[in-house]
């Protein structure tokens, strides 16, 4: 059927990455609520839509999921561009937060 998607059953958190890219988002946004809690607390960062946010006005941060599960973070910790951390597990995610807290500390 032209148009159909496998939408999965039960809690996102748990769904099967292997669905559209829509469906992943909205997995690993559920995946990301402790993380995305700590984010928005930070003073700084603007939240512009779910697991998308700026600083003074420019792309800051945001998040990639992977069909295979994996969840990873681009975040712009410098002028050379975009650092990319792993945030599937916990100690990714607080290697995130400890880069951008350092980040946001050392802006004058």
């Amino acid at each position: 059927m032209r148009g159909s998607t496998r939408v999965p059953t039960g809690d996102l958190a748990t769904a099967d990455f292997k669905t559209t890219p829509m469906l992943r988002r909205e997995a690993g946004l559920q995946r990301l609520a402790g993380l995305l809690d700590e984010l928005r607390a930070l003073e700084g960062l603007r939240e512009k839509r779910p697991g998308t946010f700026s600083h003074r006005s420019r792309a800051f941060l945001h998040f990639h999921y992977h069909p295979d599960g994996r969840i990873v973070a681009d975040a712009k910790l410098s002028d050379a561009g975009f650092s990319r951390f792993d945030v599937s597990e916990p100690s990714g995610q607080q290697e995130l937060l400890a880069g951008i807290r350092r980040f946001l500390s050392s802006e004058p």
